[in-house]
């Protein structure tokens, strides 16, 4: 096209052209335009090159799109005068990017530079940017992150870096990026991150981290992100899911955990006794439910109650907490008092698209299921499941023993069942068939002590009803 080819249209506010045989654009070409607000050049193959000055005399234009053409470099200066400009798209070009090539664009807030194959960002590449919102480089070949890389984009809001291959990332990649809201590092080659690569991102509201080759998380990676809404971790090769991972993340609605070697991840709230509780005869018992990696939505934990009577029937773990509020028990009268927990329903799907009835799950790959009932008092008779475990607080079954008492357990025979005591907890767990004697030794700092045995008796059919449950039956009181 010749210089001065628009002459005439002065009130003309959008030029568009796209799938041409453009080779070249001389300066002047759009001499004549002061009103024009959005340009583009759309897939010219034949355009490698532009020359400089080219876009001279657009003062007012507020979009340039040069995506899809055979671009290598822009020459120093070319886009220097488009002060007004606020969109810059050049993806899918074969851009080497230069520091300095968008010195003067102090009003640019969205620059798409996907699918260039950019090999590195250079340091000062992104200066004169400052007022940046959004940053695409998705589809390139950028390996590494220099520390720092983004600095001075202090008001970024939206980052793109899926797709590039990245194998690791600088625990100071990242920043620099207070006001960042949404970044994506899908479909790279990550197998781990570091610990405090986030913990400037406060403001953090999506995060994908999904196709990588993630195999497992530090427990503090995701703490001090307490405006993420969405997380998505999806097809991984993640196996657990460490303590404590969301805790903190209270703002948290989607979770995606689906095509990972341990999903479905279940998120099972264990009941826990409260200290002091129960310490007079005849005293309330209190208890709370705890989930290990933290709640990722409001679990509501049904509660069921024998030989007491609570203050609530369900204790509640907001989202982002690792424990829920207590609940007070009353004992009624002087048996035994039990505990036991349901599964916490799954919350219901999400609206998507604007849609109301397009629904699809909030949270993917993960299950609940019940804990593990908790013996407040006494040992009554239990009928669980064979592959099911019963609690006993010991520090209620010797109730004149001070704090520091350990604790021991011996089995007649190991084979029917298996024994634990961890922090005053026994833990019982079926392994066969049978009956055995459990033997719990308390032993004070004063080397006092005291035992009391029961019988285990583990049977595969009872009946119909009760198969594969087991009874754990008193022998003798504690002496």
């Amino acid at each position: 096209m010749e210089p001065g080819a628009f002459r005439g249209l002065s009130n003309l506010n959008k030029l568009v052209f796209q799938y041409n045989s453009l080779k070249e654009l001389r300066p002047g070409v759009f001499d004549g335009l002061p009103n024009l607000r959005s340009l583009v050049l759309v897939d010219n193959a034949g355009l490698k090159k532009l020359r400089p000055g080219v876009f001279d005399g657009l003062p007012n234009l507020r979009y340039l799109i040069l995506s899809g053409n055979g671009l290598t470099t822009l020459p120093p200066g070319l886009l220097s005068g488009l002060v007004e400009l606020e969109g810059l798209q050049l993806s899918d070009n074969r851009l080497k990017l230069e520091p300095g090539m968008f010195h003067n664009l102090a009003a640019l807030r969205q620059l798409d530079l996907g699918e260039n194959q950019l090999q590195r960002l250079e340091p000062g590449v992104f200066d004169g940017l400052a007022r940046l919102r959004s940053l695409w480089l998705s589809g390139n070949r950028i390996r590494a992150l220099d520390p720092g890389t983004f600095a001075i984009l202090s008001r970024l809001e939206v980052l793109y870096l899926d797709d590039n291959g990245l194998s690791e990332l600088n625990p100071e990649a990242l920043d620099g990026l207070d006001a960042l809201q949404v970044l994506s590092l899908a479909g790279n080659e990550l197998r781990m991150l570091p610990e405090v690569l986030f913990n400037r991102l406060g403001a953090l509201e999506v995060l994908f981290l999904g196709g990588n080759g993630l195999a497992a998380l530090s427990p503090t990676l995701f703490h001090g992100l307490s405006s993420l809404d969405s997380l998505y971790l999806q097809a991984n090769s993640l196996t657990s899911l460490p303590p404590r991972l969301l805790e903190g993340v209270g703002a948290l609605f989607r979770l995606g955990l689906a095509d990972n070697p341990g999903a479905p991840f279940a998120f099972v709230p264990e009941l826990v006794r409260l200290p002091d509780s129960g310490s007079s005869p005849g005293g309330a018992l209190a208890v709370t439910a705890e989930v290990a990696q933290g709640a990722p939505f409001d679990m509501r934990v049904p509660l069921s109650v024998s030989g007491g009577s609570p203050s609530a029937l369900e204790v509640l773990i907001p989202r982002g907490a690792v424990r829920g509020a207590p609940v007070s028990i009353a004992p009624l009268g002087d048996g035994p008092v039990t505990v036991a927990t349901m599964a916490p329903s799954l919350p219901s799907p999400c609206r998507i698209w604007g849609s109301p009835t397009y629904l699809r799950p909030c949270l993917s790959g993960l299950k609940t299921a019940a804990g593990t009932p908790l013996i407040l008092r006494g040992l009554p008779d239990q009928a669980l499941g064979m592959d099911g475990t019963v609690k006993f607080d010991l520090p209620t079954a010797f109730p004149n023993f001070p704090a520091g008492t350990t604790y021991g357990v011996d089995l007649g025979t190991p084979a029917v069942a298996e024994a634990t005591v961890e922090k005053g907890l026994l833990t019982i767990a079926s392994a066969g068939a049978g009956v055995t004697t459990v033997t719990v030794t308390a032993t004070a700092p004063d080397a006092r002590n005291a035992t009391f045995t029961f019988t285990v008796k583990v049977e595969r059919d009872i009946n119909s009803y009760w198969s594969g449950w087991r009874s754990v039956l008193l022998k003798s009181p504690p002496s």
